[in-house]
């Protein structure tokens, strides 16, 4: 799709016909919330712990998890990594408003969605 095509979208209030939440591409992953503690290391890329959800977390069969804030907002996807005992991102969210705020973004982006995907690793 054309820039111009997803912008008449949103303006006739028919974006979801055609663009998905980026949580959408995660729904199979089980739901793991963190404390705003936790979500300070979310933001700085760094592993977490089982103490920094709050919820249980099984390593063995909640190896790779869907990462909510205290909000209950989607900020990540973490992967158990069983040789260093702790969950290290894979994908992480930012905020839309920080990235326009750092100039990372041109205030004219189409406000779709309160976070979007700007990082991953491996």
């Amino acid at each position: 799709m054309k820039l111009d095509e997803i912008r008449a979208l949103y303006d006739a209030g028919r974006i979801d016909e055609r663009i998905l939440p980026v949580e959408k591409v995660f729904e199979d992953l089980p739901v793991r919330t963190v404390s705003i503690e936790a979500k300070k290391k979310i933001d700085n890329g760094n592993p977490l712990g089982i103490n920094d959800f709050t919820e249980a977390v099984d390593e063995g069969t909640d190896s790779r998890l869907r990462v909510h804030n205290a909000e209950g907002k989607f900020v990540a996807v973490y992967l158990y990594d069983a040789n260093k005992g702790m969950y290290m991102p894979e994908k992480i969210t930012c905020e839309m408003n920080f990235l326009v705020a750092s100039g990372m973004l041109n205030k004219k982006v189409i406000p779709y969605s309160d976070y979007m995907l700007v990082t991953s690793r491996g």
